[in-house]
């Protein structure tokens, strides 16, 4: 027989029932002779001997503070969230392993014997399953409700009166805001009152004087025509003066000024319309024509079909007075006239125009083909009552 092991085995049977002989024995914790639950039939259900049932006891350490705002629950003049030493050992809590400093390390005494009766909890669980449950475990679960229920409570409260003050400002604000658009809206319709009372006044001004204004307007439109009209024969006067006309000219004069075509006419201007401008088109579709009708050519840029027309800078002062030649003046066929123009003022006469097809000058093609038109002395410059070319690419030449 292996003497050695069996007494290993002995010390270790002797080991586990001294350790099953200090988990089982009877606690008071209170002192007050009755055995703490579960080891005895008599339950302490007054863990602080303050005579206050502890489902009752608001004020476990009995220092006069309820336990919902006692913020030093073991009494040791420091604060619950700054006591690093909750069960006055002297033994910081990290280190502690034994927090209720029953001899029992925290490991054993939570984990395995829960119930202080020795057994451990996944033995236990079956027995302990019909046992009483130790009172102070359930007056501190009452109590830990009643201060969850005081919290909530006491927060509900608070909400509430901040919710009657929210809804007593919103009432105040509505009030106010009811009050600014009344009188917003009084005052919307006071303006809008003026201003409709303006609005009809002034369309009653308007409606009682339509028919002078109208007058009014016509009679300046009339007065601008006559200063208009006055303004060209002052002009034209001057220019007669400077000619040393006689009071008779002067006469006869002034009865032609008031021709129309010297008021209004359309502008030959184009540069490439005066003479000796030279190019040689490659087609048909190149080069301007004088007409609304232009049969695949170019109607020129001023040309706005027939009528009176004064030729002004860079394309001259009036019609070409001698042939152009072919492909000048911006076309093919060149038109020109050697005839007479009026001396006098006012003064309207028939010239013939001709219409030049020669590259060669001097030879009948000069004056190919030619038709006639009016033109009329204005005073300081000359205008023509021009048709529409016979074909294209025909055009009217302007010279100095």
């Amino acid at each position: 027989m292996d003497y050695s092991k069996l007494l290993r085995i002995s010390l270790l049977i002797a080991f586990v029932m001294l350790i099953l002989a200090v988990l089982t024995q009877a606690r008071d914790t209170d002192g007050d002779e009755v055995d703490d639950a579960p080891h005895s039939d008599a339950i302490d259900l007054d863990a602080d001997n303050y005579g206050i049932p502890d489902d009752k006891d608001l004020d476990d350490d009995n220092d006069g503070i309820p336990d919902n705002k006692d913020l030093d629950d073991d009494n040791d003049g420091i604060p619950d969230d700054k006591d690093l030493d909750d069960d006055n050992d002297g033994i910081p809590d990290d280190k502690d392993l034994d927090d209720d400093n029953n001899g029992i390390p925290d490991a054993m005494d939570q984990e395995q014997y829960d119930n202080i009766d020795g057994i451990p909890n996944v033995k236990d669980l079956p027995i302990y399953k019909y046992k009483k449950t130790s009172s102070d475990t359930v007056d501190e679960h009452v109590d830990s409700f009643d201060n969850k229920t005081q919290e909530v409570d006491g927060n509900y409260q608070s909400k509430y009166q901040d919710l009657l003050e929210a809804v007593s400002n919103l009432r105040g604000e509505n009030e106010h805001l009811k009050n600014a658009i009344q009188d917003l809206y009084n005052l919307r319709g006071d303006e809008i009152n003026k201003l409709a009372d303006s609005v009809w006044d002034f369309n009653g001004y308007i409606s009682n004087n339509t028919d002078l204004i109208s007058a009014n307007q016509i009679q300046l439109k009339e007065n601008r025509d006559k200063i208009s009209k006055m303004e060209k024969i002052i002009q034209r006067l001057a220019v007669l003066a400077l000619n040393g006309l006689t009071i008779e000219e002067y006469e006869s004069v002034a009865e032609g000024l008031g021709r129309p075509e010297c008021d209004t006419y359309l502008t030959l201007d184009e540069a490439d319309r005066r003479i000796g401008t030279y190019k040689k088109f490659s087609s048909a579709s190149e080069g301007y024509c004088d007409s609304t009708v232009t049969k695949g050519a170019t109607t020129s840029p001023r040309w706005k079909g027939a009528g009176w027309y004064r030729f002004q800078h860079p394309a001259g002062a009036k019609l070409a007075q001698s042939p152009p030649g072919f492909d000048y003046c911006g076309t093919s066929v060149t038109g020109w006239s050697n005839s007479t123009l009026p001396d006098t003022p006012g003064v309207s006469v028939d010239i013939k125009i001709c219409f030049d097809d020669s590259e060669d000058n001097g030879n009948a093609l000069d004056c190919w083909r030619s038709n006639e038109v009016k033109v009329t002395n204005c005073g300081s410059y000359f205008v023509y009552y021009l048709e529409n070319t016979p074909d294209c690419r025909w055009r009217y030449c302007g010279s100095n």
